[in-house]
């Protein structure tokens, strides 16, 4: 198998989008929406009235989003996700005190910011879908997350991933078969055997229309 460098991955598009390839930062976002969604909340559950300013939260994200991408070490940032957090939890900061006059002395703490980062249980599908994802290979995983998950066109996951029809359709019928066969695993004679079969339908509902193969 195959190691995948998860780090060496995500610091190719972030030289990529350092020297303004478009399509590199947008993947960025899109693999980093929970994180900004995530510091969004958090910081709304300590000033409720960001509720009604969330588009403009989200304006100054993507400045900040920018600046992380400007400002990373190679070197000696952990990794960019630990890096990005912070940018833009220190963002919110200032923006609170600029624009809404906060003291800075009494503004959230980036300590109890990171604290309401609360991960919430996986939904049902959700929690058979990672299950599933376990299955596949990490170019599987790309290739089904964006498409599938966050339910992008065919053509445009092609574009961030790089590559032609041929491989995406390969991608995703060998990630749909490997699913299958892994999940589809029972022990005769338990009673476990409906609840198995029951988690293997439920992945596979995600499946691809016809029209879009």
């Amino acid at each position: 198998m195959v190691f995948f460098d998860k780090k060496s991955y995500i610091d190719q598009y972030i030289l990529s989008a350092r020297i303004g390839k478009k399509e590199s930062y947008e993947h960025l976002r899109l693999m980093y929406d929970f994180l900004l969604e995530d510091i969004y909340n958090s910081f709304r559950i300590v000033y409720p009235f960001l509720k009604d300013k969330k588009f403009d939260v989200f304006h100054e994200f993507y400045i900040l989003f920018w600046n992380a991408i400007h400002t990373y070490d190679f070197k000696k940032t952990p990794s960019f996700s630990v890096h990005l957090q912070d940018i833009l939890i220190v963002g919110i900061q200032d923006h609170l005190s600029n624009y809404f006059s906060f003291d800075k002395k009494t503004i959230a703490s980036k300590e109890l910011i990171k604290k309401l980062i609360i991960k919430k249980p996986p939904l049902n599908h959700r929690y058979f879908a990672l299950r599933a994802f376990k299955f596949i290979t990490a170019k599987q995983k790309q290739a089904l997350s964006l498409h599938i998950y966050k339910g992008l066109t065919e053509q445009k996951s092609r574009n961030l991933l790089g590559i032609n029809l041929n491989a995406m359709n390969k991608r995703v019928s060998f990630a749909y078969k490997a699913i299958y066969k892994n999940l589809n695993k029972v022990k005769i004679g338990k009673k476990t055997v409906n609840k198995y079969r029951e988690k293997t339908h439920r992945v596979r509902v995600f499946k691809i229309p016809e029209t879009e193969k």
